[in-house]
């Protein structure tokens, strides 16, 4: 006999992470097991009086993310700005955004995500890049940035007397002129003026 599901989840796009079928409409759950994954019309066979059917109205269900510390969320957003992730040097950069700005002549701020720590300098690399539009770079691991002059400047850190709050750090040279790298809640000063 075919056990009868306490909830199915019905008319939803189910990511299922198995490659032999990598999205399903329907899933079953009775107690803390899924008994099935699959069509709709197949989960009819799980079904009773008491079952509670969830219209998952087209809407996307992923596996439960085991993990303590993810951003499913910033990493979506962070697809929208320049990708350096593959970016060996500052030339890399320089490529990179100069073809974002192309692709984004509207754009007021030019962002990117996922560089390495060894690749930029300082904000006069991002200075030389482009002068004239705000540069702010996040690096691969999400705690450090770098923004050009332009950046600092709207965010009123350039010069010294304004310092970030709880573990963020500008990082300022001997005259205490910001670098253009920003660590932790640092980048807020800057990331928080960024238009959606």
């Amino acid at each position: 006999m075919t056990p009868k599901a306490d909830f199915i989840v019905e008319n939803a796009r189910i990511f299922t992470s198995n490659p032999e079928m990598p999205q399903a409409e329907s899933v079953a759950v009775k107690g803390n097991r899924i008994i099935y994954v699959g069509t709709n019309d197949g989960g009819k066979d799980f079904k009773d009086q008491n079952t509670r059917v969830i219209d998952g109205q087209g809407r996307t269900l992923t596996p439960g993310f085991i993990d303590s510390h993810f951003h499913l969320l910033w990493g979506a957003i962070s697809m929208g700005g320049a990708q350096l992730y593959d970016a060996k040097d500052i030339n890399d950069v320089r490529t990179i955004l100069l073809e974002f700005a192309e692709n984004n002549k509207t754009a007021e701020w030019i962002d990117g995500r996922g560089v390495r720590y060894d690749v930029i300098a300082n904000r006069h690399e991002l200075d030389a890049i482009i002068a004239d539009k705000p540069i702010y770079i996040n690096a691969y691991d999400g705690h450090t940035s770098w923004a050009n002059t332009r950046a600092l400047e709207l965010a009123g850190i350039l010069q010294p007397g304004k310092e970030a709050e709880g573990n963020g750090v500008i990082v300022r040279d001997e005259n205490g002129i910001a670098t253009g790298e920003l660590r932790e809640t640092a980048m807020g000063l800057v990331s928080d003026l960024i238009p959606e």
